[in-house]
């Protein structure tokens, strides 16, 4: 422990020493509300954000999908009013972690307790047909185990899936693994991303840039980490 957080003091002072330009602009009503809103993905165009809002102030409250569309141009955001995802996506149980896929056509997210769930959180799918989700689909096993699986980012090319969760075979608590798509249109068996990525703690909230080659994630009761990633 005592390492570990003399790591993290050596990673705030040089990024204290070395910063990055970072002005954060506070979305207005059409997105923000007196819930929790978090976890938002765009498209690759940024036309489209979706993201979970939590529906009341309590820890335990239903979680759900909301989705915005930007009218903006290049240069600015003219978000409309975020409306929640229909039927069957949403459902009076948790649904939590959205994803989209950079070209608009599919949603990748973690709902409990579905009918056909492999146990407990899962990852499951939509196709966008037309102006509609066909869906949602459970990836099923490899993807899916009797452990708890959330928190999806699909890659650029839609070739790889990136996921928390706490399946057997991990380094501890919760790890990040990713499942490749095969030729044949098959998610392959999971793999552990290892040391470098992967730790004793919970690693959570994978995010892969569009570039496929940087991964973004969190380490619980740390910070926010960029990694290059050769796979």
């Amino acid at each position: 422990m005592a390492q570990r957080l003399r790591e993290q003091c050596q990673f705030i002072r040089h990024a204290k020493a070395h910063p990055v330009a970072f002005k954060p602009i506070h979305l207005d009503s059409t997105i923000n509300t007196r819930r929790d809103e978090y976890l938002p993905m765009l498209t690759a165009d940024e036309s489209v954000m979706v993201f979970t809002r939590r529906l009341t102030a309590a820890l335990t409250a239903n979680e759900d999908f909301y989705m915005a569309r930007n009218n903006g141009n290049d240069t600015t955001f003219a978000w409309q009013l975020a409306t929640p995802l229909a039927p069957p996506i949403n459902t009076e149980n948790n649904e939590g972690a959205i994803c989209i896929s950079p070209d608009g056509k599919k949603l990748f997210f973690a709902a409990k307790d579905r009918p056909d769930t492999e146990g407990g959180f899962d990852l499951y799918y939509c196709i966008k047909s037309g102006s509609e989700w066909v869906g949602p689909y459970n990836l099923g096993r490899p993807i899916n185990s009797p452990a708890w699986e959330s928190q999806p980012s699909i890659s650029a090319d839609g070739k790889a899936l990136y996921f928390a969760s706490r399946r057997k075979g991990g380094m501890g608590g919760i790890d990040i693994w990713v499942s490749h798509l095969s030729e044949d249109r098959y998610w392959g068996e999971p793999q552990n991303l290892g040391i470098g990525v992967n730790t004793d703690k919970d690693e959570q909230t994978p995010f892969i840039h569009p570039d496929n080659q940087t991964l973004f994630s969190r380490q619980t009761g740390a910070s926010v980490w960029a990694m290059p990633i050769f796979m």
